[in-house]
């Protein structure tokens, strides 16, 4: 028994249109929307493409950044007065309005660092432990991608459509993005 070829396919077309004609096709014999992977150097919207839409993580972890910014601050503001209490000038040890300004200071910084962290690494991609893909210098130049992991009978079916929309089919050559 022969073993199946393993190795994606990846191929690149030109132009939106045939690339949203490829995914209706690919659809319609059954690819696994999770088996494509399509590759663009502008980027395209879910809709378009006829692709499920992507899941959002910014709008609960923005708040989660916020919390703990504040949290935080509370911590250094209240923690520091009372591990260290100095009486300045009769003034009272706990008041709040000099405090106010730390604590905004500090939500905002937890915030930014919350979005800064999550947004580009988790939610963009750039992180160290994502799956490498392989890239053309064509993708750059305004070409679309796609990296298609399907076995057996389904890759045959796929390699039609790829070569009746005129898509260049490629050797996969993996490199680090």
């Amino acid at each position: 028994m022969a073993k199946a070829q393993t190795t994606p396919v990846f191929a690149l077309v030109e132009d939106i249109d045939t690339a949203t004609r490829i995914v209706e096709e690919l659809q319609a014999i059954g690819v696994p929307d999770e088996k494509v992977e399509i590759m663009t150097a502008l980027p395209v919207d879910h809709a378009i493409l006829g692709r499920p839409r992507i899941r959002e993580h910014m709008a609960w972890l923005t708040p989660i950044a916020a919390v703990s910014g504040f949290l935080f601050a509370v911590l250094v503001v209240f923690g520091t007065v009372a591990l260290y209490p100095v009486r300045v000038g009769g003034h009272a040890y706990f008041a709040i309005p000099p405090k106010i300004v730390i604590m905004y200071e500090f939500t905002m910084l937890g915030i930014i660092l919350g979005t800064f962290f999550a947004g580009t690494y988790w939610q963009s991609g750039l992180r160290p432990f994502r799956k490498k893909l392989p890239y053309d210098p064509e993708i750059s130049d305004g070409c679309i991608g796609f990296l298609i992991s399907v076995e057996g009978a389904m890759r045959e079916q796929v390699m039609k459509i790829l070569r009746d929309w005129g898509a260049q089919i490629k050797e996969v050559e993996w490199r680090a993005l």
